[in-house]
């Protein structure tokens, strides 16, 4: 079993993030971090980029179909 542990990119969520995986790999777990993209503060704010890129697209008359690869 694979755990995925997709906490916030600030101080607080890194080193939970590190403890975690450090703890459950202990354990025989198969591990992996997956922080929010760089530049946002966590998964909330990636979504609500991607959510203003696809209203932008489709006020502009287009679709957008590529996601933001960081937040802005």
């Amino acid at each position: 079993m694979k755990i995925r542990f997709c906490l916030d990119n600030d101080g607080p969520g890194r080193r939970a993030s590190a403890a975690l995986i450090q703890k459950y790999y202990r354990l025989g777990y198969e591990t992996e971090d997956r922080p929010p993209p760089d530049g946002c503060k966590d998964y909330n704010q990636w979504l609500q980029e991607i959510k203003k890129t696809v209203h932008a697209a489709r006020d502009a008359g287009r679709e957008e179909k590529r996601k933001p690869e960081r937040c802005l």
